[in-house]
């Protein structure tokens, strides 16, 4: 190849490099369409006050996407009180024991739900690696609210 090809091939290649530079700046950055990650982070952080013993949830075989599923259940629930109680806390986790006959056999635990001095008992169901569901009781057993099932990581909720 002689110098002339070789200087003219080198002027292209540098042509044709500014030329997508300028391009590339012109066009600008692709907006980014929002995804089902992003809504279950939002979700997940919506879902992040302070409950007090919460993630001792953890050593009782809950995954933390269950415990976020588990936060978003309760302040859920939070949401529908009047007054807002200025306090939540999980006391004394029992493991339930499971039923390994039943096909349709969930795992579960106990515990009670403390909003300011108010006493529910709570049972969370929880199954696959991520959901869960929550059912809170009073103190004569009627159903004062049920979650269904939340599985924030692959069902995120719709704003």
């Amino acid at each position: 190849m002689t110098n002339k090809k070789v200087i003219i091939l080198f002027g292209a290649i540098i042509v044709f490099g500014f030329a997508g530079i300028i391009i590339a700046k012109v066009s600008g950055p692709k907006p980014q369409q929002p995804s089902s990650a992003a809504a279950t982070n939002n979700a997940r952080q919506s879902s992040q006050s302070s409950i007090q013993g919460i993630d001792s949830v953890l050593n009782f075989g809950v995954s933390s996407d269950q415990e976020s599923d588990l936060r978003y259940s309760i302040n859920k629930y939070v949401t529908q009180l009047s007054p807002k109680p200025k306090s939540l806390a999980v006391k004394g986790i029992t493991a339930t024991p499971y039923d390994s006959t039943d096909p349709n056999a969930r795992t579960a635990i106990t515990f009670d739900l403390l909003a300011d001095n108010v006493k529910l008992k709570a049972t969370f169901q929880y199954f696959t690696l991520t959901g869960g569901n929550l059912m809170l009781t009073d103190n004569s057993g009627t159903t004062v609210y049920s979650s269904g099932d939340v599985d924030l990581s692959n069902s995120p909720p719709q704003s």
